[in-house]
């Protein structure tokens, strides 16, 4: 994946890859909500579940398409419960 890329950007280059449907959509405030990766959506594991995730350990406080990734950058996509 490139520098300057989004986090939605390598979300959706490796879901892609890798052959798994996400499911999304914007919401009002402009962002990216991902509500799916795979066969996990929000709520699957009661009200407050769904997608998130960590850039070197930390939420960075803005939505996914914000965040531009730099080289070194650990991502993760976590399902909160």
């Amino acid at each position: 994946f490139s520098e300057g890329d989004s986090l939605f950007d390598i979300l959706q280059k490796a879901a892609k890859e890798n052959k798994i449907v996400i499911d999304f959509e914007k919401n009002t405030a402009g962002g990216i909500y991902v509500k799916g990766i795979g066969n996990l959506y929000e709520r699957d594991a009661g009200d407050m579940s769904g997608w998130g995730f960590t850039v070197n350990g930390e939420y960075p406080g803005v939505s996914c398409e914000e965040y531009k990734v730099k080289n070194d950058d650990k991502i993760e996509w976590i399902y909160m419960q």
